[in-house]
């Protein structure tokens, strides 16, 4: 980890965040999704 920063010295935590990325993508689109479903239940029980 000692010396200049380098491109391999940035190109690791660049992967580990686009994995993180991809992550918290996914789970938001989840969160999303079931809030998605629990909002168009609630309007069709209203309807």
């Amino acid at each position: 980890m000692t010396g200049p920063p380098g491109p391999s010295s940035l190109c690791c935590p660049v992967r580990l965040i686009i994995q993180n990325m991809k992550l918290y993508f996914h789970m938001i689109m989840d969160i999303f999704n079931q809030g998605y479903r629990i909002c168009t239940r609630r309007i069709s029980r209203q309807t």
